[in-house]
């Protein structure tokens, strides 16, 4: 049977045991805690991004039909330009001349 001071000194082993043991988890708890509020900052940044990507995406939508608007405008002004140069050059040789 072990003495008392033998199993004061093995309850003190195992109390400097448990102690290290919750420095070590305290650390792990803080960097993990930092790990998490970088995750979150990051994700959003992530969401961020994400928003202006979507807000650019519709300014282009946008723009794209604008230009398909503009080419339809620009298309109908060319026909009647020719139409019209037509209509001319079709009354200038009724009127006899080449």
């Amino acid at each position: 049977m072990a003495t008392m001071e033998e199993r004061v000194t093995a309850l003190e082993s195992k109390l400097n045991y448990l102690s290290d043991s919750f420095i070590v988890h305290g650390v792990m708890q803080a960097r993990i805690e930092r790990n998490l509020a970088e995750t979150a900052a990051t994700q959003s940044d992530v969401w961020k991004a994400l928003r202006s990507l979507a807000d650019n995406q519709a300014k282009i939508q946008s723009a794209l039909q604008n230009l398909v608007d503009d080419r339809a405008s620009i298309h109908a002004a060319l026909q009647r330009l020719i139409s019209t140069i037509d209509s001319f050059v079709s009354s200038q040789r009724k009127n006899g001349e080449k």
